[in-house]
């Protein structure tokens, strides 16, 4: 199999900038010196926590998510505030969606989130979005100050 060398970034410019990601138009150089546009949502990251209670149960959410038109179970996750460790996240979204604080956090790894079929989704294709999401366990969970729900105003 022949090696073929990485794209090389030519240009980029934000065409959308919001408040939880942005969009850029970059204009890469192709093996063979083809030039090639790509749209790319640059997004900041994400946590996604599987909280495991003293009694061995997981603590999941529900919450609507437009982009899927419904509520969805979900694993407790979030969006990284700009600069925030990824473990500070951990403890501050549980804190925010499960109203409990972590005693224990273990590494799980962290993956690209791909999107595959036709139906609506709110998770992105790796081919389109940087965005990379870690995983954490949490165990000996407590109950923190913060109540269930509450939100920082971001």
């Amino acid at each position: 199999m022949r090696h073929m060398p990485d794209p090389r970034l030519l240009s980029t410019e934000t065409a959308y900038a919001g408040r939880l990601f942005n969009v850029s138009l970059d204009r890469i150089e192709m093996d063979g010196g083809v030039i090639a546009f790509r749209e790319t949502i640059r997004h900041p990251g994400a946590v996604c926590m599987v909280p495991v209670t003293a009694d061995g149960n997981l603590l999941f959410v529900t919450q609507y998510r437009h982009a899927a038109g419904r509520r969805l179970l979900e694993l407790p996750a979030g969006t990284l505030e700009p600069g925030e460790e990824p473990l500070a996240a951990v403890s501050r979204e549980l804190q925010e969606e499960v109203g409990q604080r972590p005693g224990r956090v273990e590494g799980l790894g962290g993956f690209y989130v791909a999107r595959r079929g036709t139906r609506p989704s709110t998770s992105t294709c790796t081919s389109a979005a940087n965005s990379r999401l870690r995983s954490w366990r949490a165990t000996k969970m407590r109950t923190s100050k913060w109540k269930r729900g509450h939100r920082r105003r971001r």
